[in-house]
């Protein structure tokens, strides 16, 4: 996944499966020194695997069947005293650096175990769960209320066959029965081992949304009118106790955002009416959403350039940051840009950790990972606290994601609007840079699910606009940017947090305001880059008293924005136009005494540009628009010429 940043325009490399291991490992390398070795037993034999392996630091071991952890089974032998035939299986462990993070896979070996000479046919369901997006072999995943599922079923037989029993899903709310559903066989005969990653090994079943709700429980039989002669009945039961498994059914918030083009460089992001809801399309696929609330938002034109190296993209981001808070907007912001060339392009978006702004490219028909849909569900990841995963060279990866550094998505998910599988190490973590066959971890859905749970979005709860400044930078490397302040009335949204120091000061320098905030970090920004934003309200103080804005840290001021004297101000203004033409709007201003121009909707109130070269255009075809120019603490709103 090439979004945020790093590496060229190609594709990225998949994961190279493991090199065999060397016989005679240095003390440095972690590498297996023997691989587990297959069995054909009868039961109840006792049966043993294990692998060696060698390192220089320590070694969590997890062992597999099926494609699905073992519970309890971390060391580097698996022991089974007593054995069944349903202990047949495809067998294998991982190895991970419980240090460096590297995850090594052992060869997949069988283990056939025949069921005692004389054995009637028997049946067992040995898992069931439901799937939305991902799942692990216990269900711990949470599911979704209101949204579709579908419902896995593995039954195991203990010997070979050529029957092809029904399976019976009956569905429970306060202990009473609501649905059933009979599943038909996906194939002529019940399988001998589970095999997660065949879906026609496994009865398979959509579960309808409304059937999704808190406090449902499940029940399943296998061969529920017992029309296989002579097998055992006793265990067709899941759970065996007879007791309906109850499912964890949680609410999800709604996701709220506003897609929009950028204009920059002459390019415009192609996003409008035709194409919104799909970029929405990997986001309801893969993450724990329900409902999402895409709308399409004005235009935005900046002076700010972006390229191919990369440059321009935090400044970017730190104006759509500041754009949201002007507009009092209480949902994600996202910017759809195109470059003039995407030859070896180094960023595919941008997002804050934890905030509510992003951008990213418009391509599509490239490489599964560098679409416009998985660009945005990448670049909405780190909004939802996300950074990035360990893999294909993404800057500052989750050092506690649990497989590995290739990504790799570590359990089984499932697209359920096309009923297609993901595979747990080919499939690769929207969190991070490799492609293609871009999915979700079970790891990153739930924290995402726990995120999003108790993290709305931060703006001031109260309904009327009333006149604040915006103060708002970035910063990079302990320095702090800070940008121009504007003037008029919008929604208070305060500082939070702490570590820096906002001081609003009166002309005299007396502090008239102080806050202390938090700066909201930048996936793949430079050295500590951040941003902020407020909308500070100056009822208070008054307007006419606001002189300068700073920021501090420990009672160091890093970075003030001061007034310049009223007569260069003036002079400044006079030589200030704001001309109206067919449809169009052409403003030129002084940046030396008037850094910055703000062009807002009257009607609306949305911000739709910041300039900061001097001259500026754009069409405004209602004659909707107007301009603020500051003098860097201040802003005016200028009359059309």
């Amino acid at each position: 996944m090439l979004a945020c940043g790093g590496g060229g325009g190609g594709s990225a490399p998949a994961p190279a499966p493991a090199p065999a291991p060397s016989p005679t490992p240095t003390p440095t390398t972690f590498a297996i020194l023997t691989q587990p070795v297959g069995q054909t037993l009868t039961a109840p034999s006792a049966a043993t695997l294990s692998v060696a392996a060698d390192g220089p630091n320590p070694i969590h071991y997890q062992w597999y069947v099926g494609g699905h952890a073992i519970a309890g089974a971390t060391s580097a032998t698996l022991s089974i005293p007593s054995t069944t035939a349903f202990d047949s299986g495809q067998y294998r462990v991982d190895l991970r650096d419980t240090v460096a993070g590297t995850l090594i896979h052992s060869n997949t070996v069988t283990m056939n175990v025949a069921a005692a000479a004389g054995s009637p046919l028997d049946f067992k369901i040995q898992g069931l769960y439901l799937v939305q997006s991902t799942q692990d072999w216990t269900g711990s995943t949470p599911l979704l209320a209101g949204r579709a599922a579908y419902a896995r079923i593995f039954v195991q037989a203990n010997q070979a066959n050529a029957v092809a029993p029904d399976v019976r899903l009956r569905f429970y709310a306060s202990g009473a029965l609501q649905h059933t559903l009979v599943v038909p066989a996906p194939q002529s005969s019940v399988p001998t081992m589970v095999d997660e990653g065949v879906w026609g090994a496994s009865w398979n079943v959509a579960i309808a949304q409304d059937w999704i709700q808190p406090g449902v429980s499940v029940l399943a039989d296998v061969d529920p009118s017992a029309s296989v002669a002579g097998e055992v009945t006793t265990n067709n039961t899941y759970p065996a106790s007879g007791t309906p498994l109850s499912l964890q059914v949680v609410m999800a918030p709604d996701l709220h955002a506003t897609l929009f083009p950028i204009i920059q460089n002459g390019q415009t992001g192609r996003i409008d009416a035709t194409n919104l809801q799909s970029y929405g399309d990997r986001l309801k696929r893969i993450y724990p959403l329900v409902n999402i609330d895409l709308q399409l938002g004005s235009p935005y034109t900046s002076s700010t350039v972006l390229d191919n190296q990369g440059n321009g993209f935090s400044t970017m981001l730190s104006e759509i940051e500041a754009k949201r808070v002007a507009d009092g907007a209480q949902r994600h912001y996202y910017g759809v840009y195109r470059l003039a060339s995407y030859a070896s392009y180094a960023t595919s978006g941008i997002a804050m950790i934890g905030g509510s702004s992003g951008l990213g490219q418009d391509l599509s028909g490239t490489v599964d990972g560098r679409n416009y849909p998985e660009v945005l569900a990448h670049e909405m990841g780190h909004n939802f606290n996300r950074h990035h995963t360990p893999a294909c060279g993404a800057a500052g990866p989750d050092t506690s994601y649990p497989y590995g550094l290739f990504g790799s998505i570590g359990v089984y998910g499932l697209d359920v609007e096309t009923a297609a599988l993901k595979s747990p190490s080919t499939a690769h973590d929207i969190m991070g840079y490799c492609v293609p066959a871009i999915w979700i971890s079970d790891y990153v859905y739930k924290s995402v699910l726990a995120y999003r749970a108790g993290a709305p979005i931060p703006i001031a709860a109260q309904s009327q606009r009333e006149e604040c400044v915006l103060v708002w930078g970035r910063m990079e490397g302990g320095r702090v940017q800070l940008e121009p302040g504007f003037v008029f009335e919008m929604m208070p949204h305060p500082p939070t947090g702490a570590g820096h120091a906002l001081s609003l000061r009166d002309e005299q320098g007396h502090e008239v305001y102080h806050a202390e905030f938090a700066p909201v970090e930048m996936a793949d920004g430079g050295e500590g880059e951040s941003s902020f934003a407020f909308a500070i309200p100056l009822q208070a103080f008054g307007r006419a008293k606001l002189g300068s804005l700073e920021v501090e840290r420990g009672g160091e001021t890093l970075a003030r924005r001061t007034l310049l004297s009223e007569e260069l101000r003036l002079s400044a203004l006079e030589r200030t136009m704001v001309l109206r033409g067919k449809g169009g709007l052409n403003l030129r201003f002084d940046p030396l005494a008037h850094p910055m121009a703000l062009v807002r909707n009257a009607r609306t109130g949305e911000v739709v540009a910041f300039s900061r070269d001097g001259q500026f255009q754009m069409a405004d075809p209602n004659g909707e628009l107007e301009v603020h120019l500051s003098d860097g603490v201040r802003s005016q709103r200028l009359s059309s010429r």
